[in-house]
């Protein structure tokens, strides 16, 4: 007990010795190299997500390879200039922690040298993280903005269509456009509605072609179609064979940078030597760059906070650093939206509002770091008991037939969790990263940003769960063989496969869970996180309306207003349309209630006959059934397997192209089999491998790899290149081959 007290003593109070430049090197080195891995995960975690969007655009829109990778890089850039403070406050706690579980933080105290010391190096790694962020983010980020500001803009005046998709109402300045069918870049349409807002027209029409005569002009033409105007008490009926009208270009790159966005890629020369307007434009310029000098210096902010929370915290695993560096960035994260929500004040100075997260975290820093130094005596850690040890070891030497099975199986799923949720993590983190300038420009609140993100997790994990199995896999593997496990299970006749095979079963198991999340959770989260982005974030819709348009094969909807949680709609038109896209039918009501069951009653409702001589006007029934006033039931991410079914086999009947969603069914179905796959392969390969780095580095090889192919064959399923099914299953089926034959070889 004298000499715990005297150890604890001599580390608070005493330990003058100095690093040295040896020690001094090697601790930086240990804080350089995780944070080099953070950042570079991170990174390839943005990339990851950017394959599967760009995918589609690369092989059916028309983007060239030169511009999407021209893409893929300005992201990275941008990204990486964000992620830079927290890939360094990760690399900190991931080595302090590393270094205290191999018992080295203990080996200096003892030799006299104070753990505060490890403040120096630590410090270091983060001034060179400041300087590297400085770098990006004064020169590097405001030129990378600005050229992929005019790439975005440019291929979206040449191909307009590239965002149209088959059901998916689009807006275009005032006008809505929609069709059943698109081409493959879509420029040749069927089945079109094109609303008019500006003229309170809606106009129907069989085909429809897009066409950009110069830039920044989008010319619509559309063949065989009737309008039906809205003036007037009874409407009136407008029959053509060829109308041409121009559609506003889409805006969306400039409108939405929002007051303090439109400068983020202004260089930060002009800047300084700027002559702000009014008051409005000079804050939003001084905003600019307070951020653009912030965000590098939360580096050194961080790792000032790093040394004696990871000390005073403690660390039980190699680990743990990691985990606890996630919740800071959480915390940081929190701090940075109050940040932005000060900057609405204009009576708030503008360098106390943006460099207010680097602030607290000094201020933390600072207090834990007096903390350790004022108390007394450290924590003192629990230590297992001799008794529990012997009983233990006892019971491990009496033997059991499954002891090894469950062995293997806790271990796995220990990984599995750990590795699923680390790669959440990084992807919740790249995906807020990402949306923090939208967050900032609508002034959404913490907790509708928290609301957003609890329905919008089940969509990241089903996209990082095969993934870390995967990971999970490779990484027992080389722990296994690392520590001599492999060699004493074959030592006592037992082949590293059939050990191993708790694996196989715990990934099989994973398989209808996966299932359930793709199919059952993921349609209604999905749909949640749209609603709260548009009705809460940004608040299209006060007091919780919102705006609802669908387009299907059998009829067109707008709901000019839908409170969901009230079970009130107004302003509400239906067209039923006819097998060749035009409409048969109109319903019209000023007010509706939800009854339940898609039952609504209907408040001044009207219902007219669209017939070759005009309108009729027909009785209509008080209560009416109306599936889709709920949500756009044309995104398929909405869409659970029986509601896509029946979609399809709706498109078909009124004989238009469902190539896109019989690509997503198949793709849906495909999905949870990757549970088994992706991991089965991952062990084979390892199992050959036997080392961690290269196992490692083949795991993430085969994830980043099946990403790619996934997201290629799905694009080439909605050209029409391949088959559905093959685009759907073409992935899975080629790691299943390469499973086999593997297997066949050991």
């Amino acid at each position: 007990m004298r000499l715990e007290a005297a150890r604890a003593a001599k580390a608070l109070t005493g330990g003058h010795r100095p690093l040295g430049w040896t020690l001094f090197t090697y601790i930086a080195r240990e804080a350089l190299f995780p944070t080099l891995l953070a950042l570079g995960g991170l990174s390839l975690a943005a990339v990851t997500k950017s394959l599967l969007a760009l995918s589609d655009l690369l092989v059916n829109r028309g983007l060239s390879p030169e511009d999407t990778a021209a893409f893929v890089g300005f992201e990275i850039v941008v990204l990486a200039a964000r992620i830079l403070p927290f890939a360094v406050l990760l690399g900190a706690l991931i080595a302090l922690g590393r270094l205290a579980a191999d018992k080295e933080l203990l080996a200096l105290e003892s030799c006299g040298v104070s753990p505060g010391r490890l403040i120096g190096p630590v410090l270091a790694v983060g001034c060179l993280g400041t300087l590297l962020g400085l770098g990006l983010s004064l020169r590097a980020v405001p030129a990378t903005l600005a050229a992929r500001e005019q790439l975005l803009i440019q291929s979206t005046l040449e191909q307009p269509g590239s965002v149209l998709r088959a059901g998916v109402v689009q807006r275009f300045g005032d006008r809505r456009l929609s069709a059943l069918q698109a081409s493959s870049r879509g420029d040749d349409l069927r089945g079109v509605m094109l609303h008019a807002s500006d003229l309170d027209e809606t106009f129907f029409a069989e085909t429809a072609t897009l066409r950009v005569p110069q830039p920044g002009t989008i010319v619509v033409t559309l063949r065989d179609g009737v309008i039906v105007t809205n003036a007037g008490e009874r409407g009136q009926l407008v029959r053509f064979k060829l109308f041409r009208t121009e559609l506003e270009g889409d805006r969306s790159v400039n409108d939405a940078q929002g007051d303090e966005g439109r400068f983020a890629s202004t260089p930060t020369a002009t800047l300084w030597s700027a002559r702000p307007a009014d008051a409005k434009d000079e804050r939003a310029i001084r905003t600019e760059l307070a951020r653009r000098f912030s965000t590098p210096f939360a580096a050194l902010a961080l790792t000032w906070l790093a040394v004696p929370l990871a000390l005073t915290l403690g660390s039980a695993t190699r680990g743990s650093g990691g985990v606890v560096g996630l919740g800071v960035t959480v915390l940081y994260y929190g701090l940075l939206q109050a940040s932005n929500g000060l900057l609405e004040f204009p009576d708030i100075p503008v360098a106390a509002a943006a460099w207010l997260p680097n602030i607290a975290a000094l201020i933390g820093g600072a207090v834990l770091m007096i903390r350790r130094f004022v108390l007394l005596r450290e924590r003192q850690a629990k230590a297992r008991a001799p008794d529990a040890r012997d009983v233990r070891s006892q019971r491990a030497r009496g033997g059991s037939r499954f002891a090894l099975t469950r062995y293997v199986a806790r271990r796995y799923a220990s990984l599995a969790l750990l590795g699923v949720g680390v790669l959440l993590l990084a992807y919740l983190l790249v995906d807020v990263l990402e949306k923090l300038e939208q967050f900032a420009e609508h002034g959404a609140a913490f907790s509708e940003v928290v609301r957003f993100y609890s329905a919008r997790i089940p969509l990241l994990a089903s996209r990082v769960v095969p993934m870390g199995l995967l990971v999970a896999a490779a990484m027992l593997v080389s722990a296994m063989s690392s520590e001599g496990e492999l060699v004493g299970m074959e030592a006592c006749g037992v082949r590293a496969g059939r050990g191993l095979m708790p694996v196989i079963v715990i990934a099989t198991l994973a398989i209808p869970a996966y299932f359930l999340l793709v199919d059952r959770v993921l349609p209604r989260t999905n749909a949640l996180a749209d609603r709260l982005k548009d009705t809460e974030i940004k608040n299209k819709s006060p007091g919780g309306w919102e705006e609802v348009w669908s387009h299907t094969a059998h009829m067109a909807l707008h709901v000019g207003a839908l409170n969901s949680g009230a079970g009130m709609a107004r302003d509400i038109t239906l067209y039923e349309l006819g097998s060749t896209g035009l409409p048969e039918r109109r319903l019209d009501a000023r007010v509706a209630r939800y009854l339940g069951h898609d039952a609504w009653r209907l408040l001044e409702a009207k219902l007219t006959l669209i017939s070759r001589v005009g309108l009729i006007d027909a009785p209509v029934a008080e209560t009416r059934a109306i599936p889709e006033i709920e949500s756009s039931l044309s995104d398929p991410m909405h869409l659970d397997i029986a509601e896509l079914r029946r979609h399809i086999r709706d498109a078909r009947e009124g004989d238009y192209d469902a190539t896109a969603f019989e690509v997503d069914l198949q793709s849906r179905l495909a999905q949870p089999f990757q549970c088994l796959l992706l991991p089965w392969l991952g062990l084979l390969i390892a199992l050959g491998v036997r080392k961690p780095a290269p196992a490692m580095l083949w795991a993430i090889a085969i994830g980043v790899g099946f990403i790619l192919v996934m997201g290629v064959t799905q694009a080439l399923g909605y050209g029409g290149a391949i088959p559905a099914i093959v685009a759907g299953w073409a992935p899975s089926g080629a790691v299943a081959l390469a499973v086999v034959a593997l297997q066949l070889r050991r």
